[in-house]
């Protein structure tokens, strides 16, 4: 069963209307942000480490991203429906592996930042 954690003033709706657009069948966890910080709550935080969302949970993997989400829900669960296929990024073809969850995908903002030493900092150093 797919279930998607949603999070009030978030991007996560995108989510919730590409399941009810599939028809698919599946779990809505709702979280809502602190009324005074707007901050995610700890139940939130639980799920995803920065309190972000979306994300997704489905066949024992963790997703998050909101184009990872809706590519791995278009290909891995509804079978290519309202899929765009291959991506191209920057001149670059790729075609993820739905099957091992989309976690790093070519068009996240995490890999924008790429050549401007920021990610490297990163994988260099485990923190910015």
């Amino acid at each position: 069963m797919l279930t998607v954690h949603h999070l009030n003033n978030s991007r996560s709706f995108r989510i919730v209307w590409l399941c009810e657009e599939l028809g698919l069948d599946y779990k809505l966890v709702q979280h809502t942000r602190d009324k005074e910080t707007l901050r995610a709550p700890d139940s939130l935080k639980k799920i995803h480490p920065l309190g972000k969302a979306p994300v997704i949970e489905h066949d024992g993997q963790t997703i998050a991203e909101t184009d990872a989400i809706i590519h791995y829900i278009c290909n891995k669960i509804a079978g290519g429906r309202l899929s765009h296929g291959e991506i191209r990024f920057f001149g670059r073809r790729y075609k993820p592996d739905v099957d091992a969850g989309v976690q790093r995908s070519p068009w996240s903002s995490t890999l924008a930042a790429e050549g401007s030493g920021v990610s490297q900092a990163y994988e260099r150093t485990g923190r910015l």
